[in-house]
């Protein structure tokens, strides 16, 4: 009768330790989890670590006709290289322009949709960037004449059409900024012109201008957060172990 009391123990003794051993085991692997994810968390954030990215030059910009222009495309293609390699976003790019007059004349500075600024220079004289080199600019700047029409055309500042625009005084330059989505390879190439001019409209515009363009740095709030998550799930997995280890423990007094 003892011996068989005795067996009977044994058989309910056994199922308590194999629920023991699997909390354990599962406990590991929380930890286990919660580490990789914290260490590769840190990782990606290390490797994404870089500050925002600029080009930027300065150049004395001239026009015999009523304004020079720069496409959003050549700004793009001058944008700084290096951020792939820490996750920099280049799907959105920042310009900012500082002009300051040098003809003797105001000058304004604006951006706008590519077709607007057509609408509006017509067949005027003007001058188109073609090509620059941010951080060599009085070498690299390529300029193409075009038009060959009026002298003067209406005053820019009082237009509409402007995303932005900026005019200088005699106390500083035109400063401008314009930040914008660079277009899929399906999609128009030039999404909006720079358009510096006179503030009357009229020719000969002249101005010495600072112009960047910036990538900004990526985005770190995931891998904080990602962090924080691994951070608890370890935790967990230190709690399940800790409680079986006692549990046992104690069932071994």
């Amino acid at each position: 009768m003892g011996a068989g009391c005795s067996a009977q123990g044994n058989v309910w003794g056994q199922e308590p330790v194999k629920r023991r051993w699997g909390a354990i085991v599962g406990g590991v692997l929380l930890l286990l989890v919660g580490a990789v994810t914290v260490l590769v968390s840190l990782a990606s954030l290390a490797f994404a670590s870089c500050d925002s990215l600029v080009s930027e030059g300065s150049v004395r910009l001239r026009s015999l006709g009523v304004a020079v222009t720069v496409s959003s495309g050549v700004l793009e293609y001058e944008s700084p290289s290096g951020g792939v390699f820490c996750g920099a976003d280049y799907d959105r790019l920042t310009v900012r322009v500082a002009a300051r007059p040098a003809g003797g004349k105001q000058v304004f500075v604006g951006v706008a949709p590519a077709v607007a600024v057509e609408r509006y220079l017509g067949a005027s004289r003007h001058a188109r960037v073609a090509e620059l080199d941010l951080q060599r600019w009085q070498d690299g700047t390529l300029v193409r004449r075009v038009g060959k029409g009026q002298h003067r055309i209406a005053g820019p500042a009082h237009l509409t059409f402007w995303e932005v625009k900026e005019r200088s005084t005699p106390k500083g330059p035109a400063r401008l900024t314009h930040s914008w989505r660079v277009p899929s390879y399906d999609e128009p190439e030039e999404v909006f012109r720079l358009v510096l001019m006179n503030v009357d409209g009229s020719r000969l515009v002249s101005s010495d201008t600072m112009i960047a363009v910036e990538v900004a740095g990526p985005t770190t709030w995931p891998f904080a957060v990602a962090i924080l998550f691994g951070i608890a799930v370890v935790v967990a997995g230190i709690v399940v172990v800790g409680k079986r280890r006692r549990a046992r423990t104690t069932g071994a007094r």
